[in-house]
């Protein structure tokens, strides 16, 4: 195997990393565009001081009402204060309890897994399939028990899980689906938004997602009565009425203000996620020579890139750290992508502890894709210049390998 980069010599006048030029500047902020409606809306929001209510103020009830209306007409949506916050509502909203083993994906961020730990509940971890490195329905379907309660999906990156696949699997075994969309806001399944399949969906409206307000998420189901216990938990277990005390619940309503930031994104993501999507060809047109591995939509359904994956080639894993840390010095935002779940060593002491130990040797699509695949920009609302400006920080850095 050749030499770790980091060690090399080379040219200080090529790489900012070692006192070159950047090819930007200084780094892209986060470009998030406020309509001047919901400017105006914020103004007489901090007039009124009334900035978040018990159940969710007037404009949480606005996003809520459309962001349901998104998915389709039977729809409910419950906002609340992240992505993490969404996943643990919908076990606990789902009876995931102690003992009950719910399946994720081995690329998949940690809240996935943590949610499902805080109900008592055990993470079960399948590998990815290959070539979009989404659920593998076949290792999931050889991972269900008799404890099994429910499938995770989760649309990593933007790309969208095979759900009809998934579906059909749960519904042959009687098993919950819960999707994870914290990054996949207008991906869609054999023609149907995801997060429109799941008996309940999440969704995280963090920092660079298609829809961004700072912090925040939302559940989306079909199930009235899910949609109601949801609120319910989400508002510390209590019913409509101020004493109505019905079960231990949580607090996770959402502010007012990520209530207005989620209309303005949702009045705009046709438009961005159009933008992800071009982005995503610019870099596979921009790179196509330098040999790193780059994601399409998949066969089943369309791919909306929260960030574009690149892949290392086998040869290069010691470098991983090396390239991130050059592509971040020439003001391109990256960074190497999360690891498989089943390495963090604190769930994987969970497991073991209730009897379904992790094996890592199991899942081998993730452990010979993840530890080569690093993230650069799509948005928001990057132009094509900017996307080809990342694409060259890309191209110089990895022209060093």
């Amino acid at each position: 195997m050749d030499q770790p980069l980091s060690t090399r010599a080379l040219q200080p006048d090529e790489l900012a990393i070692r006192g070159g030029t950047p090819v930007r500047p200084a780094a892209l902020p986060p470009r998030v565009h406020i309509t001047e409606s919901i400017r105006d809306a914020m103004t007489r929001l901090i007039d009124s001081g009334s900035f978040s209510d018990w159940r969710g103020g007037r404009y949480v009830a606005k996003f809520e009402e459309a962001f349901a209306q998104w998915h389709g007409l039977d729809y409910h949506c419950v906002a609340v204060n992240s992505g993490t916050s969404a996943l643990h509502l919908a076990c606990a909203a789902l009876d995931i309890g102690p003992g009950d083993e719910v399946i994720i994906p081995c690329a998949a961020y940690v809240s996935a897994a943590s949610a499902v730990v805080q109900m008592g509940g055990i993470p079960v971890v399948c590998d990815v399939d290959p070539g979009t490195l989404t659920m593998d329905v076949d290792d999931a379907a050889a991972k269900i028990t008799r404890r099994t309660r429910a499938l995770m999906p989760v649309h990593f990156w933007g790309c969208a899980s095979d759900m009809t696949a998934i579906i059909e699997l749960a519904d042959q075994h009687g098993l919950l689906v819960i999707e994870d969309c914290g990054q996949s806001h207008g991906a869609t399944a054999g023609g149907r938004l995801v997060g429109s399949f799941g008996d309940a969906s999440c969704y995280s409206f963090a920092p660079r997602k298609h829809i961004s307000t700072g912090q925040g998420g939302a559940i989306v189901t079909r199930d009235d009565g899910l949609a109601s216990r949801a609120r319910d938990l989400a508002n510390k277990g209590k019913g409509i009425g101020w004493l109505d005390y019905r079960e231990l619940g949580f607090s996770y309503v959402m502010p007012e203000f990520e209530a207005l930031l989620g209309l303005n994104g949702l009045s705009q993501l046709d438009q961005e996620v159009a933008s992800r999507r071009a982005a995503a060809a610019i870099y596979r047109d921009e790179l196509a020579e330098t040999g790193l591995r780059m994601w399409d939509d998949p066969g089943w359904g369309t791919h909306v890139y929260f960030k574009m994956p690149l892949g290392l080639s086998p040869g290069h894993a010691a470098d991983l750290g090396w390239v991130v840390d050059a592509i971040h010095a020439e003001n391109v935002s990256c960074r190497p992508t999360h690891p498989p779940l089943s390495s963090i060593s604190w769930l994987a002491d969970y497991a073991d502890e209730r009897g379904r130990p992790f094996s890592p040797e199991l899942q081998p699509n993730a452990y010979q894709s993840l530890p080569l695949i690093f993230e650069v920009e799509t948005g928001p609302n990057m132009t094509a210049d900017d996307v080809r400006t990342s694409a060259r920080a890309v191209r110089k850095v990895i022209s060093a390998l």
